[in-house]
């Protein structure tokens, strides 16, 4: 309030002035859940800690240029994602205040495994070694394991060379799984081949 006095015989005059002093917004925490996903598979992201509202979420595979996302909610369920991507949230306290962002959380994702092939079946006349004809991964890794039905005595001279030769061989029939393991969160790829 600013009020003028003159002479006695004259009242004051007042004027009242109001100034609003605007709170900042404050971008909280976003927290995938996941935060870790295979190829084709998505995320949700909360936002915690927060104050002011949601304008909008936005997404980056860069970091650099960033990407607008309709939600003005504090959760945010993200598409089937094919490459790693950073989520940030933009909130706004309605003020004169800029807006502010929650810093950015990558979800990230994670190549599958190369489908396993174990290789054609095979007939054999009483050898007692073989060499087996698994694929070798572009992504991942694999290992050879026996079927429990198998007859005793087969090994593997390498469980992890998808040409490794096995060896203890007597006439029966033997199954034998190649099976290529990625990420954790990628299901592996198995492939029986029946050696005869």
């Amino acid at each position: 309030q600013w009020t003028i006095t003159a002479g006695p015989f004259c009242p004051p005059s007042s004027s009242v002035v109001t100034i609003k002093v605007d709170a900042p917004p404050v971008g909280g925490t976003a927290t995938p859940n996941p935060a870790e996903v295979c190829l084709g598979s998505g995320s949700v992201i909360t936002l915690a800690g927060q104050t002011g509202s949601v304008v909008q979420w936005e997404s980056s595979t860069d970091g650099v240029t960033w990407t607008i996302i309709n939600n003005t909610t504090a959760s945010l369920t993200t598409p089937a994602l094919t490459q790693t991507t950073q989520y940030r949230a933009r909130l706004t306290n309605g003020g004169v205040c800029p807006d502010a962002f929650s810093p950015p959380v990558p979800v990230t994702v994670d190549e599958p495994p190369t489908v396993a092939v174990a290789g054609p079946n095979d007939e054999i006349c009483n050898s007692p070694v073989y060499t087996l004809q698994g694929n070798t991964p572009t992504s991942g890794t694999g290992k050879w394991t026996q079927d429990v039905s198998n007859p005793a005595g087969a090994t593997f001279a390498n469980i992890t060379n998808p040409n490794t030769t096995v060896s203890g061989l007597a006439p029966g029939i033997y199954r034998f799984i190649w099976t290529i393991t990625a990420s954790p969160t990628c299901p592996p790829t198995s492939s029986t081949v029946k050696i005869t």
